[in-house]
Protein backbone atom coordinates (compact mmCIF):
# COMPACT_ATOMS: atom_id res chain seq x y z
CA UNK A 1 0.00 0.00 0.00
CA UNK A 2 1.30 3.22 -0.96
CA UNK A 3 1.69 5.50 1.74
CA UNK A 4 -1.02 7.71 3.60
CA UNK A 5 0.78 11.11 2.92
CA UNK A 6 1.28 10.29 -0.57
CA UNK A 7 -2.71 8.86 -1.04
CA UNK A 8 -5.06 11.38 -2.07
CA UNK A 9 -8.78 11.01 -0.95
CA UNK A 10 -11.60 13.34 -2.62
CA UNK A 11 -14.63 13.29 0.04
CA UNK A 12 -17.43 14.24 -2.06
CA UNK A 13 -20.25 15.83 -0.11
CA UNK A 14 -19.74 17.40 3.29
CA UNK A 15 -22.91 16.71 5.56
CA UNK A 16 -22.70 14.28 8.26
CA UNK A 17 -21.65 11.26 6.48
CA UNK A 18 -19.07 13.38 4.28
CA UNK A 19 -17.43 15.44 6.60
CA UNK A 20 -17.42 12.93 9.99
CA UNK A 21 -15.41 10.17 7.44
CA UNK A 22 -12.84 13.21 5.57
CA UNK A 23 -11.86 14.37 9.12
CA UNK A 24 -11.51 10.56 10.62
CA UNK A 25 -9.42 9.88 7.64
CA UNK A 26 -7.27 12.76 7.89
CA UNK A 27 -6.49 11.94 11.34
CA UNK A 28 -5.41 9.01 10.24
CA UNK A 29 -2.89 10.37 7.91
CA UNK A 30 -4.16 10.35 4.59
CA UNK A 31 -4.47 13.89 2.70
CA UNK A 32 -7.77 14.66 2.36
CA UNK A 33 -9.90 17.00 0.07
CA UNK A 34 -13.26 17.41 0.85
CA UNK A 35 -16.21 18.98 -1.98
CA UNK A 36 -19.80 19.87 -1.45
CA UNK A 37 -21.33 21.93 -4.09
CA UNK A 38 -22.51 24.62 -1.24
CA UNK A 39 -20.81 27.27 -1.17
CA UNK A 40 -22.46 28.21 2.46
CA UNK A 41 -20.47 25.01 3.90
CA UNK A 42 -17.51 25.24 2.24
CA UNK A 43 -17.32 29.41 3.58
CA UNK A 44 -18.14 27.71 7.28
CA UNK A 45 -15.78 25.39 7.12
CA UNK A 46 -13.08 27.57 5.59
CA UNK A 47 -13.51 29.63 8.60
CA UNK A 48 -13.05 26.37 11.11
CA UNK A 49 -16.57 26.37 12.42
CA UNK A 50 -18.88 23.23 12.08
CA UNK A 51 -22.15 23.10 9.56
CA UNK A 52 -24.11 21.03 12.46
CA UNK A 53 -23.12 19.55 15.74
CA UNK A 54 -21.14 16.52 16.16
CA UNK A 55 -19.13 15.45 19.23
CA UNK A 56 -15.51 15.98 18.95
CA UNK A 57 -15.96 16.99 15.20
CA UNK A 58 -14.89 20.52 15.42
CA UNK A 59 -11.65 19.51 17.55
CA UNK A 60 -10.41 17.61 14.27
CA UNK A 61 -11.51 20.15 12.06
CA UNK A 62 -9.88 22.99 13.56
CA UNK A 63 -6.58 20.24 13.66
CA UNK A 64 -6.21 19.46 10.52
CA UNK A 65 -7.94 22.14 8.16
CA UNK A 66 -5.42 23.20 5.67
CA UNK A 67 -2.92 20.77 6.39
CA UNK A 68 -4.32 17.73 5.76
CA UNK A 69 -7.78 18.56 4.95
CA UNK A 70 -8.85 21.19 2.22
CA UNK A 71 -12.27 21.91 1.37
CA UNK A 72 -13.80 23.67 -2.41
CA UNK A 73 -17.34 23.30 -4.12
CA UNK A 74 -16.11 22.36 -7.14
CA UNK A 75 -13.85 19.06 -7.39
CA UNK A 76 -14.00 18.73 -11.36
CA UNK A 77 -11.04 21.53 -11.70
CA UNK A 78 -7.77 19.19 -11.20
CA UNK A 79 -6.99 15.74 -11.00
CA UNK A 80 -5.90 15.81 -7.34
CA UNK A 81 -7.29 12.40 -5.58
CA UNK A 82 -6.80 8.46 -6.35
CA UNK A 83 -9.63 7.81 -4.82
CA UNK A 84 -12.89 9.18 -3.98
CA UNK A 85 -15.48 8.84 -1.48
CA UNK A 86 -19.19 9.11 -2.69
CA UNK A 87 -21.10 11.00 0.38
CA UNK A 88 -24.19 12.92 -0.97
CA UNK A 89 -27.61 12.21 -0.08
CA UNK A 90 -29.94 9.97 -1.69
CA UNK A 91 -33.34 11.28 -0.20
CA UNK A 92 -36.92 10.35 -1.23
CA UNK A 93 -39.60 12.32 -3.46
CA UNK A 94 -43.07 13.02 -2.78
CA UNK A 95 -44.27 9.68 -3.74
CA UNK A 96 -41.50 8.22 -1.09
CA UNK A 97 -39.62 6.62 -3.91
CA UNK A 98 -35.97 7.22 -3.88
CA UNK A 99 -34.23 10.02 -5.88
CA UNK A 100 -30.95 9.86 -7.16
CA UNK A 101 -30.43 13.31 -9.31
CA UNK A 102 -27.67 14.23 -6.76
CA UNK A 103 -25.82 10.87 -7.32
CA UNK A 104 -26.47 11.19 -10.76
CA UNK A 105 -24.78 14.95 -10.73
CA UNK A 106 -21.81 13.48 -8.58
CA UNK A 107 -20.92 10.57 -11.24
CA UNK A 108 -21.41 12.79 -14.23
CA UNK A 109 -18.90 15.18 -12.87
CA UNK A 110 -16.64 12.58 -11.59
CA UNK A 111 -16.53 10.39 -14.73
CA UNK A 112 -15.05 13.44 -16.78
CA UNK A 113 -12.07 13.81 -14.20
CA UNK A 114 -11.78 9.96 -13.43
CA UNK A 115 -8.20 7.89 -14.09
CA UNK A 116 -6.55 5.17 -14.77
CA UNK A 117 -5.93 3.17 -11.37
CA UNK A 118 -8.82 5.73 -9.69
CA UNK A 119 -11.15 3.84 -6.86
CA UNK A 120 -14.57 5.36 -6.35
CA UNK A 121 -16.10 4.14 -2.95
CA UNK A 122 -20.00 4.64 -3.25
CA UNK A 123 -21.21 5.66 0.81
CA UNK A 124 -24.93 6.68 0.00
CA UNK A 125 -27.28 4.99 1.05
CA UNK A 126 -29.35 3.46 -2.98
CA UNK A 127 -31.60 0.86 -3.79
CA UNK A 128 -30.30 -2.39 -3.90
CA UNK A 129 -28.33 -2.38 -7.65
CA UNK A 130 -27.71 0.96 -8.06
CA UNK A 131 -24.18 1.01 -7.83
CA UNK A 132 -23.92 -1.25 -10.44
CA UNK A 133 -26.60 -0.46 -12.87
CA UNK A 134 -26.90 3.27 -12.14
CA UNK A 135 -23.91 4.65 -10.98
CA UNK A 136 -21.36 2.45 -13.01
CA UNK A 137 -22.80 2.82 -16.30
CA UNK A 138 -22.51 6.96 -16.25
CA UNK A 139 -18.53 6.48 -14.86
CA UNK A 140 -17.63 4.59 -17.81
CA UNK A 141 -19.53 6.71 -20.39
CA UNK A 142 -17.95 9.62 -19.20
CA UNK A 143 -14.27 8.89 -18.24
CA UNK A 144 -14.31 6.43 -21.58
CA UNK A 145 -12.71 3.74 -19.19
CA UNK A 146 -13.91 0.39 -17.80
CA UNK A 147 -15.19 -0.34 -14.96
CA UNK A 148 -12.67 -3.12 -12.55
CA UNK A 149 -10.25 -3.14 -15.37
CA UNK A 150 -9.37 1.20 -15.38
CA UNK A 151 -10.57 1.48 -12.42
CA UNK A 152 -12.21 0.42 -9.56
CA UNK A 153 -15.75 0.46 -7.51
CA UNK A 154 -17.03 -0.60 -3.69
CA UNK A 155 -19.36 0.10 -1.33
CA UNK A 156 -18.93 0.68 2.04
CA UNK A 157 -22.23 1.93 4.18
CA UNK A 158 -22.16 3.91 6.26
CA UNK A 159 -23.67 3.12 9.71
CA UNK A 160 -23.13 5.26 12.36
CA UNK A 161 -25.06 7.03 14.58
CA UNK A 162 -25.10 10.92 14.78
CA UNK A 163 -23.83 12.05 17.46
CA UNK A 164 -21.26 9.57 17.91
CA UNK A 165 -20.14 8.89 14.68
CA UNK A 166 -16.53 9.63 15.24
CA UNK A 167 -16.61 6.95 17.85
CA UNK A 168 -18.42 4.46 15.88
CA UNK A 169 -16.06 4.97 12.42
CA UNK A 170 -13.21 3.94 15.22
CA UNK A 171 -15.21 1.28 16.35
CA UNK A 172 -17.67 -0.66 13.88
CA UNK A 173 -16.97 -3.12 11.63
CA UNK A 174 -16.78 -1.76 7.98
CA UNK A 175 -18.56 -3.58 5.68
CA UNK A 176 -17.48 -3.99 2.01
CA UNK A 177 -18.42 -4.85 -1.35
CA UNK A 178 -16.35 -4.46 -4.65
CA UNK A 179 -17.20 -4.94 -8.55
CA UNK A 180 -15.34 -7.93 -8.36
CA UNK A 181 -12.15 -9.84 -7.26
CA UNK A 182 -9.67 -7.85 -9.06
CA UNK A 183 -10.65 -4.96 -7.35
CA UNK A 184 -9.89 -6.54 -3.66
CA UNK A 185 -8.00 -4.88 -0.93
CA UNK A 186 -8.43 -0.96 -2.62
CA UNK A 187 -11.23 -0.29 0.13
CA UNK A 188 -10.13 -2.25 2.86
CA UNK A 189 -6.81 -0.48 2.83
CA UNK A 190 -8.39 2.75 3.51
CA UNK A 191 -11.25 1.94 6.12
CA UNK A 192 -8.59 -0.33 8.36
CA UNK A 193 -6.90 2.59 8.77
CA UNK A 194 -9.87 3.83 11.08
CA UNK A 195 -11.50 0.45 12.59
CA UNK A 196 -9.88 -2.85 13.81
CA UNK A 197 -12.73 -5.11 11.55
CA UNK A 198 -13.34 -5.42 7.80
CA UNK A 199 -16.59 -7.39 6.96
CA UNK A 200 -15.87 -8.24 2.74
CA UNK A 201 -19.26 -8.81 1.73
CA UNK A 202 -19.35 -11.08 -1.81
CA UNK A 203 -20.76 -8.54 -4.24
CA UNK A 204 -21.66 -4.68 -4.04
CA UNK A 205 -25.29 -5.52 -3.35
CA UNK A 206 -24.26 -7.27 -0.67
CA UNK A 207 -23.04 -4.38 0.67
CA UNK A 208 -25.98 -2.16 -0.32
CA UNK A 209 -28.81 -4.43 1.32
CA UNK A 210 -26.62 -4.73 4.44
CA UNK A 211 -27.25 -0.95 5.05
CA UNK A 212 -30.89 -1.44 4.49
CA UNK A 213 -30.91 -4.35 7.01
CA UNK A 214 -29.64 -2.40 9.64
CA UNK A 215 -31.87 0.83 9.49
CA UNK A 216 -34.88 -0.68 9.03
CA UNK A 217 -34.60 -3.27 11.58
CA UNK A 218 -34.55 -0.76 14.00
CA UNK A 219 -37.55 1.25 12.31
CA UNK A 220 -39.49 -2.10 12.54
CA UNK A 221 -38.35 -2.67 16.24
CA UNK A 222 -38.88 1.38 16.69
CA UNK A 223 -42.69 0.56 15.39
CA UNK A 224 -43.32 -2.40 17.60
CA UNK A 225 -42.49 -0.29 20.70
CA UNK A 226 -44.65 2.48 19.33
CA UNK A 227 -47.44 0.02 18.53
CA UNK A 228 -47.45 -1.68 22.05
CA UNK A 229 -48.07 1.80 23.03
CA UNK A 230 -51.04 2.72 21.45
CA UNK A 231 -52.24 -0.88 22.37
CA UNK A 232 -51.79 -0.31 26.44
CA UNK A 233 -52.80 3.72 26.20
CA UNK A 234 -56.54 2.19 25.12
CA UNK A 235 -56.45 0.03 27.92
CA UNK A 236 -55.35 2.43 30.42
CA UNK A 237 -51.80 1.38 30.77
CA UNK A 238 -48.52 3.00 30.80
CA UNK A 239 -46.61 1.84 27.43
CA UNK A 240 -43.25 2.32 29.04
CA UNK A 241 -43.92 0.51 32.12
CA UNK A 242 -45.45 -2.64 30.41
CA UNK A 243 -42.65 -2.66 27.86
CA UNK A 244 -39.90 -2.15 31.16
CA UNK A 245 -41.68 -5.01 32.65
CA UNK A 246 -41.48 -7.16 29.60
CA UNK A 247 -37.89 -6.59 29.13
CA UNK A 248 -37.00 -6.95 33.15
CA UNK A 249 -34.55 -10.15 33.44
CA UNK A 250 -35.71 -11.37 30.20
CA UNK A 251 -32.81 -12.17 28.16
CA UNK A 252 -34.92 -12.78 24.59
CA UNK A 253 -36.49 -9.40 25.68
CA UNK A 254 -34.60 -5.87 24.17
CA UNK A 255 -37.65 -4.23 23.20
CA UNK A 256 -37.13 -0.25 22.56
CA UNK A 257 -39.34 2.02 24.87
CA UNK A 258 -41.89 4.17 22.81
CA UNK A 259 -41.25 7.01 21.32
CA UNK A 260 -43.65 9.79 19.57
CA UNK A 261 -42.68 8.57 16.01
CA UNK A 262 -38.90 7.94 14.37
CA UNK A 263 -37.44 10.64 12.82
CA UNK A 264 -34.24 11.19 11.32
CA UNK A 265 -32.95 11.29 7.77
CA UNK A 266 -32.06 8.02 7.47
CA UNK A 267 -34.67 5.65 9.39
CA UNK A 268 -37.49 7.57 7.85
CA UNK A 269 -35.80 7.05 4.62
CA UNK A 270 -34.10 3.97 4.09
CA UNK A 271 -37.12 1.28 4.45
CA UNK A 272 -38.43 2.88 1.71
CA UNK A 273 -35.60 2.57 -0.43
CA UNK A 274 -35.61 -1.01 1.03
CA UNK A 275 -39.50 -1.39 -0.47
CA UNK A 276 -39.03 -0.01 -3.44
CA UNK A 277 -35.53 -2.61 -4.09
CA UNK A 278 -37.92 -5.45 -3.00
CA UNK A 279 -40.71 -4.30 -5.21
CA UNK A 280 -38.09 -3.94 -8.57
CA UNK A 281 -37.65 -8.24 -8.01
CA UNK A 282 -41.91 -8.34 -7.52
CA UNK A 283 -42.37 -8.81 -3.87
CA UNK A 284 -44.12 -5.96 -1.43
CA UNK A 285 -43.13 -6.07 1.98
CA UNK A 286 -45.99 -5.76 4.45
CA UNK A 287 -44.09 -5.69 7.40
CA UNK A 288 -41.75 -2.49 6.31
CA UNK A 289 -44.93 -0.25 5.61
CA UNK A 290 -46.69 -0.96 8.96
CA UNK A 291 -43.82 0.10 10.86
CA UNK A 292 -43.75 3.47 9.08
CA UNK A 293 -47.44 4.16 9.58
CA UNK A 294 -47.15 3.34 13.52
CA UNK A 295 -44.87 5.66 13.48
CA UNK A 296 -46.64 8.20 11.77
CA UNK A 297 -49.43 7.43 14.41
CA UNK A 298 -47.35 8.38 17.33
CA UNK A 299 -47.43 12.30 16.17
CA UNK A 300 -51.19 12.66 15.44
CA UNK A 301 -51.51 10.46 19.17
CA UNK A 302 -49.56 13.30 20.19
CA UNK A 303 -51.21 16.00 18.66
CA UNK A 304 -54.97 15.03 19.17
CA UNK A 305 -54.14 14.70 22.84
CA UNK A 306 -52.72 18.52 22.94
CA UNK A 307 -55.78 19.76 20.61
CA UNK A 308 -58.29 18.54 22.91
CA UNK A 309 -56.43 19.58 25.89
CA UNK A 310 -56.05 23.02 24.53
CA UNK A 311 -59.84 22.75 23.52
CA UNK A 312 -61.36 21.78 27.09
CA UNK A 313 -59.02 23.77 29.28
CA UNK A 314 -57.19 26.68 27.86
CA UNK A 315 -60.32 27.51 25.20
CA UNK A 316 -60.59 30.92 26.88
CA UNK A 317 -57.14 31.59 26.00
CA UNK A 318 -56.91 34.05 22.41
CA UNK A 319 -53.06 32.85 21.90
CA UNK A 320 -51.85 29.79 24.53
CA UNK A 321 -48.35 29.04 24.78
CA UNK A 322 -46.77 26.22 23.97
CA UNK A 323 -43.10 25.16 24.58
CA UNK A 324 -41.58 22.17 22.82
CA UNK A 325 -38.68 20.89 24.40
CA UNK A 326 -35.90 19.49 21.77
CA UNK A 327 -36.44 20.02 18.10
CA UNK A 328 -33.58 17.49 17.05
CA UNK A 329 -34.91 14.29 15.99
CA UNK A 330 -33.11 12.89 19.17
CA UNK A 331 -31.20 13.46 22.05
CA UNK A 332 -29.44 10.85 23.27
CA UNK A 333 -26.50 10.89 21.72
CA UNK A 334 -27.12 14.80 20.90
CA UNK A 335 -27.15 15.51 17.75
CA UNK A 336 -28.04 18.97 15.52
CA UNK A 337 -30.00 17.77 13.10
CA UNK A 338 -33.69 18.52 12.68
CA UNK A 339 -34.20 16.62 9.46
CA UNK A 340 -37.35 14.46 9.82
CA UNK A 341 -38.07 15.31 13.31
CA UNK A 342 -41.13 14.23 15.04
CA UNK A 343 -40.84 18.00 17.08
CA UNK A 344 -41.23 19.54 13.59
CA UNK A 345 -43.71 17.50 12.38
CA UNK A 346 -45.68 18.53 15.78
CA UNK A 347 -45.49 21.78 15.33
CA UNK A 348 -47.10 21.51 12.11
CA UNK A 349 -49.62 20.24 13.08
CA UNK A 350 -50.51 22.67 15.45
CA UNK A 351 -49.95 25.41 13.45
CA UNK A 352 -52.42 23.93 10.83
CA UNK A 353 -54.61 24.30 14.24
CA UNK A 354 -54.21 27.76 14.15
CA UNK A 355 -51.94 27.85 17.30
CA UNK A 356 -49.02 29.66 16.74
CA UNK A 357 -47.51 31.05 19.87
CA UNK A 358 -44.41 28.24 19.96
CA UNK A 359 -41.70 28.35 21.69
CA UNK A 360 -38.66 25.88 21.73
CA UNK A 361 -35.79 24.96 23.41
CA UNK A 362 -32.86 22.85 22.53
CA UNK A 363 -29.38 22.82 23.82
CA UNK A 364 -27.72 21.75 20.41
CA UNK A 365 -29.68 22.71 17.42
CA UNK A 366 -28.76 26.41 16.23
CA UNK A 367 -31.04 29.30 16.39
CA UNK A 368 -31.32 30.11 12.49
CA UNK A 369 -32.76 26.12 12.51
CA UNK A 370 -35.59 26.72 15.13
CA UNK A 371 -36.39 30.13 13.58
CA UNK A 372 -36.95 28.76 10.16
CA UNK A 373 -39.86 27.11 11.22
CA UNK A 374 -41.94 30.00 12.34
CA UNK A 375 -41.69 29.38 16.15
CA UNK A 376 -39.96 31.26 18.58
CA UNK A 377 -36.42 30.28 20.08
CA UNK A 378 -35.79 30.19 23.99
CA UNK A 379 -32.51 30.82 25.30
CA UNK A 380 -33.54 30.71 28.54
CA UNK A 381 -35.44 27.68 29.37
CA UNK A 382 -36.87 29.04 32.49
CA UNK A 383 -38.33 31.68 30.59
CA UNK A 384 -39.63 29.43 28.37
CA UNK A 385 -42.14 27.49 31.06
CA UNK A 386 -42.98 31.20 32.33
CA UNK A 387 -46.84 31.68 31.49
CA UNK A 388 -46.72 28.33 28.94
CA UNK A 389 -49.99 26.23 29.05
CA UNK A 390 -48.64 23.20 26.91
CA UNK A 391 -44.82 21.58 27.63
CA UNK A 392 -44.18 18.53 24.92
CA UNK A 393 -41.33 16.87 25.42
CA UNK A 394 -39.75 16.53 21.68
CA UNK A 395 -36.69 14.63 22.63
CA UNK A 396 -34.44 12.61 25.00
CA UNK A 397 -31.35 15.03 25.85
CA UNK A 398 -30.22 14.56 29.01
CA UNK A 399 -30.22 18.37 29.58
CA UNK A 400 -34.43 17.88 29.95
CA UNK A 401 -34.20 14.52 32.51
CA UNK A 402 -31.70 16.62 34.76
CA UNK A 403 -34.04 19.31 34.93
CA UNK A 404 -35.67 20.31 38.24
CA UNK A 405 -39.02 19.75 36.57
CA UNK A 406 -41.75 20.22 39.69
CA UNK A 407 -40.02 23.79 40.10
CA UNK A 408 -39.99 24.28 36.26
CA UNK A 409 -44.06 23.56 36.38
CA UNK A 410 -44.54 25.67 39.06
CA UNK A 411 -44.20 28.54 36.54
CA UNK A 412 -46.65 27.61 34.12
CA UNK A 413 -50.32 28.63 33.77
CA UNK A 414 -52.51 26.29 34.90
CA UNK A 415 -53.76 23.93 34.10
CA UNK A 416 -50.86 22.78 32.40
CA UNK A 417 -50.09 19.74 30.26
CA UNK A 418 -46.55 18.12 30.51
CA UNK A 419 -46.92 15.40 27.61
CA UNK A 420 -43.40 13.43 28.28
CA UNK A 421 -43.40 11.52 25.29
CA UNK A 422 -40.24 10.07 25.45
CA UNK A 423 -40.98 9.03 29.83
CA UNK A 424 -38.18 11.16 31.00
CA UNK A 425 -39.88 11.96 33.86
CA UNK A 426 -41.72 10.51 36.87
CA UNK A 427 -45.08 9.71 36.50
CA UNK A 428 -46.08 11.21 40.20
CA UNK A 429 -46.08 14.30 38.42
CA UNK A 430 -49.54 13.72 37.64
CA UNK A 431 -50.23 14.10 41.40
CA UNK A 432 -49.26 17.61 41.04
CA UNK A 433 -52.18 20.14 41.31
CA UNK A 434 -53.33 21.32 37.39
CA UNK A 435 -50.69 19.54 36.10
CA UNK A 436 -51.97 17.04 33.34
CA UNK A 437 -49.16 14.61 33.12
CA UNK A 438 -49.48 12.64 29.76
CA UNK A 439 -46.55 10.06 28.61
CA UNK A 440 -46.92 7.09 25.95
Amino acid sequence: MENKTEQRIGVIGLGYVGLTLALCLAECGFRVSGFDKSKKVIKIIKKGEMPFYEAGLKHLLKKYLGQRFIVTDNFTGKNVCDTYIIAVGSPLNKKNKPDLHDLKDVAEDLGIILKRGDSVILRSTVPIGATRNFIIPILEEKSGLKAGDDFFVSFAPERTVSGCALEELRTLPQVIGEIDKKNAGSAARIFSSMTDTIVMVDSLEEAEIVKLINNTYRDVTFGFANEVALIAQRWGMDGKKVIEAANHGYRRGGIPLPSPGVGGYCLTKDPFIFIESAKSKGYDPLLFKHARNTSDKMIDFISEHTLSFLKNYKNHKRDPKILILGVAFKGNPATSDVRWSTSISLIKNLQNASYNNIFAFDPVVRRDDILIHNIKHVVDIKKGFVDTDVILVGNNHSYFKEMEIKKMLSLTSKPVLLFDSWGLFDKELSELKDVYYKRL
